[in-house]
């Protein structure tokens, strides 16, 4: 059991390190706030995501964009999915017009079904590496239970 246990864990290490290029690619950009590229058929390809993690991607989008950001967040939630989202806030240098402040954030995704869910974002923000991140860092839960696969 051991030396087969130790010859799967090689296979897959060795795997992991030399990947085959001729494959289709893992990820694609695509620019969610164009409609031309962000369709139904793009949509139903990527899936939906028990966890989903984003940190600041959409404090670079126009703030128009943020209730439509939120939107897509939540339906790429499995029921049950959670959202990890580290946003700028007002004032924080870099961000512009992009910086929300949390609780707009909180009422994007509470209008989309996904509301805060407080005793994760306490933990987030205990274990967070950066001071600005534990001032930011908001975790959402999908209602529902997570299907099994």
């Amino acid at each position: 059991t051991h030396t087969h246990t130790h010859t799967h864990t090689h296979t897959h290490h060795r795997n992991y390190h030399k990947p085959n290029f001729d494959d289709e690619p893992i990820s694609e950009v695509v620019n969610i706030l164009d409609p031309s590229k962000n369709t139904a058929d793009w949509r139903e390809k990527i899936g939906k995501y028990n966890l989903i993690f984003t940190i600041y991607e959409p404090s670079y989008f126009p703030a128009e964009a943020h209730e439509g950001t939120a939107r897509f967040l939540a339906e790429r939630l499995l029921p049950g999915g959670v959202l990890v989202l580290i946003a700028a806030i007002p004032g924080q240098p870099g961000f512009g017009q992009g910086a929300r402040r949390k609780a707009e954030w909180k009422k994007f995704m509470f209008d989309n079904d996904v509301p805060l869910e407080p005793t994760l974002t306490e933990h987030a923000r205990t274990v967070c590496d950066s001071f600005i991140h534990t001032k930011t860092v908001q975790v959402f839960k999908k209602p529902g239970k997570t299907p099994k696969i």
